[in-house]
């Protein structure tokens, strides 16, 4: 998608396009938030955020190839910020079964949680669910992992 001329002329241009460009993405219209945040990085190349969100965008557009382009730069601009900045280690698929633990334990726990009456912790509980969906993917048994995260997202949707 070609890019459109800077309409932007004032911080407070860029402002209100910035407050356009959230709601757009939140209602999800994503073809019409990605016009304004193209304006945005026209304007202000060096936002991370902007780019982060042009990523989340392009993704939603089923557009990996702008999508990844937007990571590089935004990855690139967190450097910069912060020298010390490293991503993580990329693992391989068997390091993560290897990581993932004891099949029978994990299937306990997963049970645990989705028999309690409140809502998961996302960021802690997730982490069981998703280690025991790469276990059984290992295993060929994709049904099984896929039906294991979406009762996850269904319990934590349940709030």
């Amino acid at each position: 998608m070609a890019k459109k001329t800077k309409k932007i002329k004032s911080q407070e241009d860029y402002k209100d396009i910035t407050v356009e460009a959230v709601e757009q993405f939140n209602k999800k219209d994503f073809k019409a938030a990605l016009d304004k945040f193209l304006e945005m990085e026209q304007s202000n190349p060096e936002n991370p955020k902007v780019h982060e969100i042009l990523v989340y965008i392009y993704l939603n557009l089923q557009d990996p190839v702008n999508a990844e382009k937007q990571y590089k730069l935004y990855i690139n601009l967190l450097k910069k910020e912060n020298p010390s900045f490293k991503l993580p280690a990329t693992r391989t698929f068997d390091e993560l079964v290897d990581e993932a633990g004891d099949l029978a334990e994990l299937e306990n726990r997963y049970n645990e949680l989705m028999s309690q009456e409140s809502i998961p912790n996302l960021y802690h509980d997730l982490d069981v669910a998703a280690k025991l969906s790469v276990l059984y993917m290992s295993k060929g048994e994709f049904k099984k992992a896929e039906e294991v995260l979406l009762c996850f997202k269904k319990k934590c949707k349940a709030a």
